[in-house]
């Protein structure tokens, strides 16, 4: 029997039926034939869903795990990166940022409002950044950052931008490649209407550039063992099948059934 759980939350979020279904498959190992197909098939869809040519990843982790690899793949040690916070989950991504060593810079506006790109303007100015990181939607305030003005202002400084995408990925449009997002990420349990436990984005062929020139980038959310592996359609280390399995259905659902948007 399905889940008797009518959630409301802003996620994780009421898990359809067919999808539970999805989850209850047996499942195949990560190293097999049958794997590597379903791995290609989200791969290529999560590209169709983010209007983009970048690699799609596949990560073993909530949206905060990404967050941090972002940090630790994408900013050298005498770089400095701006994080725009209106909310909870900018203040954790700066937070994130500060713990893992880096020169984390904060600017912030009063909760419930967004960043104006006239105040993006001004703090960009304010210094030189390698890296600028902020939310799409804040999860916390329910706030959408006007990110298809912000975004090109920020690539035009010449710094790498982090999206977290995490209540808006399949919900709001976004188009990665025409605005230039580096890396756009999200967790499952939102807009994509399943269990948490995995995380996807999208990373720039720029990013992993960069990140192969960043040292101590850690084991676990290391984009160029990330991108070596997702070449092969695999993970680096064991990841949840099932709901990878669970992906793949939802992605081809929104993609074919409901359709997107022109």
């Amino acid at each position: 029997k399905g889940s008797q759980l009518k959630l409301f939350t802003p996620g994780p979020v009421y898990v359809p039926e067919r999808i539970l279904n999805e989850l209850a498959k047996p499942n195949d190992t990560h190293r097999s034939k049958p794997y590597e197909e379903m791995h290609k098939k989200v791969k290529n869809d999560l590209q169709k869903l983010l209007f983009t040519n970048n690699e799609c990843l596949i990560f073993a982790s909530s949206a905060s795990g990404i967050m941090e690899a972002c940090v630790r793949n994408l900013m050298k040690n005498d770089e400095k990166g701006l994080f725009l916070s209106i909310g909870a989950f900018g203040d954790r991504w700066h937070s994130i940022a500060e713990q893992n060593g880096k020169n984390a810079i904060k600017r912030q506006v009063e909760w419930g409002r967004a960043f104006k790109p006239e105040l993006v303007k001004e703090c960009l100015s304010e210094d030189t950044y390698s890296l600028v990181c902020l939310q799409s939607n804040e999860t916390s305030t329910g706030v959408y950052n006007p990110v298809k003005e912000i975004v090109p202002i920020i690539k035009d400084y010449g710094a790498l931008v982090c999206i977290d995408a995490t209540s808006s990925m399949a919900g709001v449009k976004i188009e990665v490649d025409k605005l230039g997002i580096d890396v756009c990420l999200a967790s499952v349990q939102k807009c994509l209407a399943m269990p948490p436990g995995l995380a996807v984005a999208s990373v720039s062929e720029e990013a992993f550039n960069k990140a192969e020139t960043v040292q101590n980038r850690g084991f676990y959310f290391d984009f160029q063992y990330f991108l070596k592996k997702n070449k092969s359609n695999q993970t680096p280390t064991t990841p949840p099948i099932p709901h990878i399995r669970a992906l793949a259905a939802q992605l081809d659902y929104i993609l074919n059934q409901e359709k997107l948007e022109d």
